[in-house]
């Protein structure tokens, strides 16, 4: 799971996602009477990310360590052990999941960085540099594709940071240091700053150019909205039947038929899909709410001979939300995708997700739009998708920022995110950087096109589906 607009520390991404399994395996909440906390008091590291829980009867404190740092990022209240504890034990005796099994090893004490001597507590700005650079050393997972050289970012960098400077002042140099890292999972904040060093895909790129020809708007995302609302217009045209859903604004999805034998299905976003408010629970409320929208837009498009599904627009969320979707397309239970993280502790074992058949189903030739612009979640979209025979894959590659996004703190209210796992798809390829593969290249958002009521994309992929249907 992804989204940065949720809760985004991966320990509680993970826990919520363990809390979502347990409620898949026993509604009634048995299963979670029968654990025995006692059993799994003391040290616990998630091998690869750098976290550590260190769980007592009534509390438990969470570490964030890198092989020469260490920072004790908060205590967790009582409330949230019994999740912690409870869901540790999930994950340690094999339990089913909807999503990737989380592995954890218990440890005898505490890492010489994380004793009380050499904790960093109150961070200067020279502690703060290190241990972000000696996360992105120790767990981000993608320098040699990304072609990056950190030790030499290392050696330019490292001499301008000093105690005496300010907060501001750090953090324009951390943001220099990450810039050559084109990543839209690498992000940089601070209380009153952020910064991302993800470089603007062709759409956008496009969209620039176009602007600066231009001199009736004045703001650029003002005139981004516009070609959108543009887009979206001429998209709708092709359609009749048409239904929306999902989210405050009923955006999240939209579906309808562009003739009798093809189906169109439009999803924006795998997050934010449920109506519902209550922030402890959003991951399980968008996987209810999405499956309620699948099985509408199922039983709307049962007939049809083919379906084009658009994620052009698509800026991720949850992964569970990416498979829920996926399983209503599959015939059978098989390999989706898997996961590892391979860093100075060694390689974890491949994390593997299966698609598994939905109640309502539709099994079609499908052919998936994709653009730059499809990003994160989606890309797990796709490459779950793509396990499935009937799927073809039209447009342009997709962002290529697969990783979840792994949350580090540097104290004094600035924090920093990074990628530090390594996505395979079912036949073992990874696609970080590189963006998830089409298998009919063409331009994804044709701007003159849309100007005069056209979407080559869309048309291309309705070229592509006649040829399959008898």
């Amino acid at each position: 799971m992804k989204r940065r607009s949720a809760p985004n520390n991966h320990l509680f991404s993970k826990i919520l996602l363990l809390s979502i399994s347990l409620l898949l395996i026993s509604c009634d909440g048995s299963a979670a009477k029968k654990v025995n906390y006692e059993n799994i008091y003391g040290i616990w590291e998630q091998v690869g990310y750098g976290d550590i829980f260190v769980i007592n009867k009534d509390s438990a404190d969470y570490y964030q360590h890198t092989r020469k740092t260490c920072i004790r990022k908060r205590s967790l209240s009582s409330a949230n052990l019994n999740k912690v504890t409870h869901n540790i034990n999930m994950a340690t005796n094999s339990h089913p999941s909807v999503g990737f099994k989380a592995y954890f090893t218990r440890l005898n004490q505490l890492p010489v960085n994380c004793q009380t001597d050499r904790l960093i507590t109150n961070a200067t700005p020279t502690q703060q540099f290190e241990h972000l650079w000696h996360n992105f050393n120790d767990y981000y997972a993608f320098f040699s594709q990304r072609s990056v050289d950190w030790q030499q970012q290392y050696t330019t960098y490292r001499p301008l940071v000093n105690d005496a400077m300010s907060q501001e002042a750090l953090f324009r140099i951390l943001a220099k240091m990450l810039t050559p890292i084109n990543d839209s999972h690498v992000f940089l904040s601070a209380r009153d700053n952020d910064f991302s060093p993800e470089q603007p895909p062709n759409t956008i790129i496009a969209l620039q150019q176009a602007f600066k020809q231009q001199s009736r708007v004045s703001e650029f995302w003002e005139f981004f909205d516009a070609q959108l609302k543009n887009i979206q217009q001429v998209q709708n045209t092709y359609l009749h039947d048409i239904k929306r859903d999902g989210g405050p604004h009923d955006d999240v999805a939209l579906w309808g038929k562009i003739n009798e034998n093809i189906g169109y299905l439009q999803l924006n976003s795998m997050a934010e899909v449920s109506n519902e408010v209550d922030v402890h629970d959003t991951e399980l409320q968008d996987l209810v709410a999405i499956e309620d929208i699948m099985s509408q837009v199922v039983n709307d498009l049962r007939g049809v001979k083919a379906l084009v599904i658009d994620v052009r627009l698509n800026g991720g969320g949850y992964d569970t939300v990416s498979l829920a979707i996926a399983n209503h397309f599959t015939r059978q239970r098989q390999l989706a995708l898997s996961k590892y993280t391979d860093n100075w502790q060694g390689r974890t074992p491949n994390a593997e997700v299966y698609l598994n058949p939905a109640q309502q189903q539709l099994h079609v030739p499908i052919a998936i739009l994709s653009s730059g612009m499809t990003v994160s979640a989606a890309e797990i979209f796709l490459m779950a998708m793509r396990s499935i025979p009937e799927v073809s894959v039209i447009g342009e590659p997709s962002s290529g920022s697969l990783s979840d996004i792994l949350e580090k703190t540097l104290l004094n209210g600035m924090s920093v995110e990074l990628s530090n796992e390594i996505y395979l798809d079912y036949a073992g390829h990874n696609y970080e950087a590189q963006g998830i593969p089409v298998d009919i290249e063409t331009t994804a958002f044709d701007l003159e096109g849309f100007a005069n009521g056209k979407d080559a994309a869309l048309d291309a992929a309705l070229r592509y589906l006649n040829t399959k249907i008898p």
